[in-house]
């Protein structure tokens, strides 16, 4: 793990000159370095899964986070609840079951659960935008005021991140 943190972050993505641990941390702040967690403990799961799951869950996390204004007012680790949306495919289990065993916000649970509330609602139009199911992306677009071009830019966006990564982890 500390191998493949000093590999990324002395990448020519963040192109730093990095030897200490504590110093990739410190550059990379907290938030930074709790995504980074998650993406590696994914790719650690993904290892007997499909290549296009590890994929998918690093548009989803990115296409969350990027989307995030749109659908909720305060400070949120959206880029967690878009990767996690997908954690029950991982684990060949219920999500219920899986969320019963960690800690997380309230809100995140009823939206990855049931795809209730505001989150939910984020989570609902990403498989939406996904499956360019037409009438229901119509419905989330006027109910969240959200204009298709910009939606499709920040998609476009989380493509581009999730091929990044992808190649940093190669």
């Amino acid at each position: 793990m500390s191998y493949s943190l000093l590999s990324i972050i002395n990448s020519a993505a963040y192109g730093y000159d990095v030897k200490s641990i504590r110093q990739a941390i410190v550059l990379l702040g907290i938030d930074r370095l709790r995504k980074w967690c998650t993406l590696y403990f994914l790719k650690g799961l993904s290892q007997d899964k499909p290549d296009i799951l590890f994929k998918t869950t690093l548009i989803r996390g990115y296409f969350a986070e990027l989307l995030a204004d749109n659908f909720i007012d305060e400070d949120k680790e959206l880029f967690m609840l878009g990767a996690f949306s997908l954690i029950d495919v991982y684990l060949d289990r219920n999500i219920e079951d899986i969320l019963n065993e960690v800690s997380i916000p309230s809100d995140f649970r009823s939206a990855l659960i049931a795809r209730e509330g505001r989150l939910g609602d984020l989570l609902k139009f990403i498989e939406i935008f996904n499956r360019s199911d037409s009438d229901k992306l119509n419905y989330y677009l006027n109910k969240y005021s959200l204009d298709l071009n910009q939606v499709s830019e920040k998609y476009l966006e989380s493509l581009q991140i999730a091929d990044k990564i992808l190649s940093d982890f190669e």
